[in-house]
């Protein structure tokens, strides 16, 4: 699924890695205007552009939504810390029948 992302939207894709948190729950970006600027002006393109490119890994389930502005990397590209905690992100996606439309479950 990564090698089918275009050339421009993985170029915004390792940018906004770099902004990575991790937490609990995963490894989250905050993508807000101003992050979106950011990364915008480090890769020489429009604002406009990293939107659109937030948008497309939304929709390849590279990025999964969390809330406004807050996206989780999908678990079952990325990692980092120890397996035993990788593996129990993991069981926190679920997938749809046709194992591509992803979403978080709701552990409260």
């Amino acid at each position: 699924m990564l090698a089918e992302i275009q050339g421009w939207i993985s170029k915004v894709l390792y940018e906004l890695i770099k902004g990575v948190t991790y937490a609990n729950k995963g490894q989250f970006i905050i993508i807000n205007s101003g992050y979106k600027r950011i990364v915008a002006e480090n890769l020489g393109i429009k604002q406009q552009s990293v939107t659109n490119a937030v948008n497309q890994l939304t929709k390849k389930n590279i990025l999964i939504k969390k809330e406004t502005g807050v996206f989780l990397l999908n678990p079952q590209f990325f990692g980092r810390g120890e397996w035993k905690d990788i593996s129990k992100i993991r069981y926190e996606v679920e997938l749809s029948a046709d194992g591509k439309v992803m979403r978080l479950k709701d552990t409260n």
